[in-house]
């Protein structure tokens, strides 16, 4: 890959053998989302040495949290801050691969998207900073519009705070895939998440095992000492 800027990650990648009849979403930090076809992503003549946009960031600092195929789901957008709103995928246009986005949360001053997820399971995962751990009812975040402020997710503490570090669903079952379930997410079939502190101490939790909390349960620490030492990285085995 050598047409993409040096800061540059990848977050989704597929084969395809066609490029109609297919739309994505992708949201961003700052709080956009937005629904653009794949056909818009079609090969160009130059497109070896020189790579296209699928989306509008608000600044520099801003950058993509998700981008997955998407028919008519729901979608769960979760901030570092510890809100929660879901709405269905039709309340965004799609649009074309440059255009801006809509406005997906409305996020208090501080705050950004931290996690956006198509909502086709029952419960969902939510690491804290601090290495806290908990498993919930997507249900405890009822279906409404866009462009709202959510639902806590988390309980906001004087000291030491819980910030989301990684969300995203739990699958149960293989009953839980459907034929539009991103090659990202058949790899997650095993749920078994592997939490990295700042000093290198390795913790692995299988997510389908653990107990339904409460939303807005703040969890349990992985183990006795990341509270201190804090996530480094986090990812699904």
């Amino acid at each position: 890959m050598t047409n993409f800027e040096q800061e540059e990650e990848i977050l989704f990648a597929e084969i395809v053998d066609q490029f109609e009849g297919v739309t994505y979403f992708a949201a961003t930090q700052q709080g956009q989302i937005k629904r653009f076809e794949r056909k818009e992503l079609s090969p160009w003549r130059t497109y070896r040495s020189k790579s296209t946009k699928y989306a509008k960031l608000k600044d520099q600092d801003d950058r993509i949290v998700a981008v997955a195929p998407v028919v008519l789901e729901d979608i769960m957008i979760i901030t570092k801050n510890g809100y929660g709103l879901r709405f269905n995928i039709e309340e965004v246009p799609v649009v074309g691969a440059k255009a801006a986005g809509v406005k997906a949360i409305n996020l208090k001053d501080g705050d950004q998207v931290a996690a956006a997820f198509k909502s086709t399971t029952p419960s969902m995962y939510i690491l804290t900073q601090r290495g806290s751990l908990k498993r919930m009812l997507q249900d405890d975040i009822p279906v409404t519009s866009r462009a709202k402020r959510g639902l806590q997710v988390l309980r906001e503490l004087k000291n030491k705070p819980h910030r989301v570090f990684k969300a995203g669903p739990v699958f149960t079952d293989q009953g839980d895939f459907d034929l539009f379930t991103s090659q990202e997410e058949v790899a997650e079939q095993d749920q078994i998440l592997q939490i990295t502190s700042t000093t290198g101490q390795v913790t692995e939790v299988d997510l389908t095992q653990l107990s339904i909390s409460e939303r807005t349960s703040n969890g349990s620490f992985v183990n006795y000492t990341i509270s201190d030492q804090e996530v480094f990285s986090a990812t699904i085995k």
